[in-house]
């Protein structure tokens, strides 16, 4: 994730990957804390399947799933309205 110029592209590649499922698996209606368990496998860079393992545990303690995300530099801010 360090390299320059390849590592942010690795990184975009793995978000990508990992909200597109993310996506497929929300509007299939399957629950939230079982499919970040599948999209860990999914995405290709440690960093951010560490992350995801720390999500789905959030997800489970009962903490949503957008505050979960926010607490992971991995995971880029999106803006509020």
């Amino acid at each position: 994730m360090q390299i320059p110029i390849f590592g942010p592209l690795v990184v975009m590649f793995s978000l990508s990957r990992f909200s597109n499922n993310l996506a497929m698996l929300y509007r299939s209606g399957d629950p939230a804390a079982p499919g970040l368990e599948n999209l860990r496998h999914l995405v290709g860079n440690r960093a951010i399947e560490h992350a995801i393992e720390e999500v789905r545990l959030g997800v489970l303690e009962g903490t949503p799933l957008n505050r979960c995300l926010a607490q992971h530099k991995v995971f880029p801010r999106t803006r509020s309205r």
